[in-house]
């Protein structure tokens, strides 16, 4: 039963293994994380508190031990990006049975 669930999550993640997945994961990444961040950097630079107090708080939460918010967040975020950007649906082809194979 494990082994056909690792099987399945592969075959499911497989299409989204490429390099092209990489600028897809940064851009939700920066939607998900990165604003706080700049926030925590900039904040202080301009005197805003509001930004320093609520980057600080969202990067503590994520520094969590058990924060979900990579895969239950930033993964399928990027996975929507990348259909968003390159327009695919990743279902299995289908191979039709009645074509004759040449051997």
């Amino acid at each position: 039963m494990i082994k056909r669930f690792l099987r399945s999550t592969w075959d499911w993640a497989r299409p989204y293994l490429t390099i092209k997945m990489i600028p897809c994961l940064l851009i939700s990444w920066v939607i998900t994380n990165g604003w706080a961040y700049v926030f925590i950097v900039v904040g202080p630079m301009i005197g805003a508190t509001w930004m320093t107090v609520a980057g600080s708080t969202w990067a503590a939460i994520l520094w969590m031990p058990w924060t979900l918010e990579k895969p239950l967040i930033t993964i399928p975020l990027a996975g929507l990006i990348y259909r968003l950007i390159y327009r695919k649906k990743f279902e299995k082809k289908k191979v039709d049975k009645n074509v004759d194979r040449e051997t």
